[in-house]
């Protein structure tokens, strides 16, 4: 597990520790605890060494090019990366397209989960027009400082789509999350090149916000004011405020719109989750166990190209129960015209 020591990989780390037989090396900077191993992203050497005893890698560090991941295809080592970048993908496709395992890439909630529930939607349809897909944030979120600056990054970079770049986080789309009709902004995700390469969609768009609207109008007032593009930048370290006795729900929602049987079709879904870094952690020891337990697919993937709604109907019966209620929970599934 390399980046064990980050607020995403020590989630990770318990969600993968609750499956049996599993033995797990912490990568970290530097040497510490027992049971760690000193391991530097940026140097071949020192991930090969960390990792030649491993059955396989998971990846929460960012990357600037896919070491990792060359490492592991030259060992044989199947191996899940969290990353959301887009560049990263495309590099380990370029490289590694023909990697004799599994390189599992965007493996988190959005891109990942996100994509899986988009995969499930149009599955039926004979012709996809478009897909809109929603993350509503929680203000009480359990995130570290590199997870705040990646999404404040993506919400201040243009968008772009089939009419060409408009910027980020300006347009509104009111969705669904649960039973509650939420107006969300659209934002910049590097899967959407994904969904669109793979249903040949018209389009295809993610939006995101928080429980809090006012929280939302304040960020969409940086952007704006271009306060939000500075302070991605300078470095500066953000963690959030979080209260443990207080629910940290996200809500994901997918809608799709297209053609099925001759007749026009919209279908949507939604996914409750107790946190966002809790289901990412969730997804990939699902992910994980699955790459484990049978011959897996090769090569370069995301989630949805092997991890069906089945899987994640299993990851939900198992998820169990926090003190605020269900882990992970359905909140809609089906067509929104019900008559086709």
């Amino acid at each position: 597990m390399i980046g064990s020591s980050g607020a995403l990989g020590q989630q990770i780390c318990t969600a993968l520790l609750t499956q049996r037989e599993v033995t797990l090396i912490r990568g970290v900077r530097s040497q510490g605890e027992p049971g760690s191993r000193r391991v530097d992203v940026r140097e071949e050497m020192s991930i090969r060494a960390s990792a030649a005893a491993a059955d396989l890698v998971v990846v929460a560090v960012p990357q600037d090019q896919p070491r990792v991941q060359r490492v592991c295809a030259a060992l044989g080592i199947p191996c899940i990366d969290v990353s959301h970048e887009g560049a990263l993908l495309r590099a380990t496709q370029r490289e590694l397209g023909g990697s004799p395992v599994p390189l599992v890439m965007m493996c988190g909630v959005y891109p990942g989960l996100s994509g899986i529930l988009a995969a499930d939607l149009v599955s039926t349809f004979d012709e996809v027009s478009e897909i809109h897909l929603g993350l509503l944030q929680s203000t009480n979120a359990l995130v570290g400082p590199v997870g705040v600056r990646d999404m404040l990054s993506k919400i201040s970079q243009p968008v772009p789509t089939r009419k060409g770049l408009t910027p980020g986080f300006r347009l509104r789309r009111r969705m669904r999350f649960g039973e509650r009709p939420v107006p969300v902004r659209l934002m910049r995700c590097d899967e959407r090149e994904v969904l669109l390469q793979r249903f040949r969609a018209g389009e295809v768009r993610y939006y995101t916000g928080w429980s809090d609207l006012r929280f939302t109008s304040m960020i969409a007032a940086l952007r704006r004011s271009g306060l939000l593009r500075l302070i991605t930048r300078s470095g500066v370290r953000i963690t959030p405020r979080h209260d443990p006795s207080v629910p940290e729900t996200i809500w994901l929602s997918v809608e799709a719109s297209g053609r099925r049987g001759g007749e026009p079709v919209t279908r949507s879904v939604g996914i409750q989750a107790f946190s966002d870094y809790g289901s990412t952690a969730l997804l990939v020891a699902a992910v994980a166990k699955k790459l484990r337990s049978a011959p897996g697919p090769q090569g370069v993937l995301v989630p949805l190209d092997f991890f069906t709604a089945e899987d994640l109907q299993r990851v939900i019966d198992e998820a169990g129960q926090t003190q605020h209620g269900p882990r992970l929970a359905w909140c809609g599934r089906g067509d929104l015209n019900p008559h086709v």
